[in-house]
């Protein structure tokens, strides 16, 4: 069951490292003062932003999930049992 826990997070904590690095790489674009269109520059980098947020809580709130039942898990392995798997 323990090991069943650790690995569904391996995925999710997969792609929030991906989607941290992809924010990371993001360049803030300076709106084209030579007459480009500056208000669609700014909303279009305003929507990316927005979505890469969106993907990173929501893998976050997988990982929350994912630590309440390995927390639940360690609540029902008895004290005498966890002695013995630590040394």
């Amino acid at each position: 069951m323990s090991a069943r826990i650790a690995i569904s997070a391996n995925p999710m904590k997969g792609k929030l490292t991906k989607a941290l690095n992809e924010i990371k790489q993001l360049k803030v674009i300076q709106p084209d003062s030579t007459g480009g269109k500056p208000i669609e520059q700014c909303k279009e980098q305003e929507r990316k932003l927005k979505e890469k947020q969106q993907r990173v809580e929501k893998q976050i709130t997988t990982l929350e999930r994912i630590n309440e039942k390995w927390l639940e898990f360690l609540q029902k392995v008895p004290a005498s049992q966890r002695e013995e798997n630590d040394m």
